[in-house]
């Protein structure tokens, strides 16, 4: 984060090198392949490979998706490594039952900014998932218990705000889906593209508008803005960022550079590192697939609870 770029004609070039030889040290690298991997991109077409230079816009990037993705795997390190450590290894199932496990969930507040972009999405979104378990653990199984066993009761009404969570996740038709295909589109896609996208297949989805739907509804920008009906609110969203902030990207460049690091346990972190530049790698999930695939998973494990 303290690295600047500036340019020099058109060529970007770092201003502080000093950090550089920092970042170097503490990734157990050298400085010279830092610079490189921070302004070049290596590029295979066909059987040539060639170094195809970063404009300042992509080297500035390049280094906060570095940033964040040394932090995402460190975090993930840790927390694998304190799960190994405390695992009871080889007991007996028999006595213990096979799940003995204690888990406390902290969830994300509901959030309604001045200005709501991605991050809010994705938090809304996980709040109306484990609202949804809410509702089907707390009131439909309780409400259904009562009444199978003739308890008196007085029945209570309540919004299942499973269209909601339908409207972000569902394949093909939600939101998420039709993020990624504007981010797995070849040409250019802007935000508004990806917000007309919405128009056309939520247009009449009650949960979901925008100005375009709703001409009269000042609160709304043309070609920026989306609302969605929460269960705890309505919020408006702004597109601004979403394909960027979706794709998030990671050089191939970086990933190598951190497999070659001297250091075993950052080596270790970077698998992918290995494979050679002419190499055809998977395209990587999005992030909001990746936060849907994970709040699934946990809705699993707390329902299993």
């Amino acid at each position: 984060g303290n690295l600047k770029f500036s340019v020099d004609g058109d060529t970007p070039v770092i201003e502080n090198s000093k950090v550089v030889s920092i970042i170097a040290d503490l990734l157990s690298t050298k400085s010279d392949m830092v610079e490189k991997a921070l302004l070049f991109r290596t590029v295979a077409t066909g059987r040539d490979v060639i170094d195809k230079q970063h404009t300042e816009q992509e080297a500035t990037y390049g280094r906060d998706a570095f940033a964040k993705a040394i932090y995402e795997r460190l975090f993930c390190w840790i927390v694998t490594h304190i799960n190994d450590v405390i695992e009871v290894k080889n007991y007996d199932t028999t006595i213990h039952g096979k799940n003995t496990v204690i888990g406390v969930l902290d969830i994300y507040g509901f959030e309604i900014f001045d200005n709501n972009s991605f991050e809010q999405f994705c938090i809304n979104y996980c709040n109306e998932k484990l609202q949804q378990l809410f509702i089907q653990l707390v009131l439909k199984q309780e409400q259904e218990e009562y009444q199978r066993e003739g308890i008196p009761w007085k029945h209570i009404d309540y919004f299942n705000n499973q269209v909601i969570v339908d409207l972000v996740e569902q394949q093909h038709k939600g939101i998420i889906a039709i993020l990624d295909d504007a981010c797995m589109n070849v040409g250019k896609v802007t935000d508004e593209m990806f917000l007309e996208a919405l128009n056309t297949k939520l247009g009449k989805h009650a949960h979901f508008s925008s100005r375009k739907l709703c001409a009269t509804d000042k609160t709304l920008e043309f070609d920026r803005d989306f609302r969605i009906k929460h269960y705890a609110g309505d919020v408006i969203y702004s597109v601004t960022g979403f394909i960027d902030k979706n794709k998030d990207t990671l050089f191939q460049d970086f990933k190598r550079l951190m497999y070659n690091s001297s250091n075993p346990v950052l080596k270790m972190m970077w698998p992918e590192g290995k494979l050679s530049i002419t190499e055809v790698t998977k395209r990587p999930v999005t992030a909001a697939t990746l936060f849907k695939n994970s709040m699934i998973a946990l809705v699993d494990n707390l329902a299993s609870k």
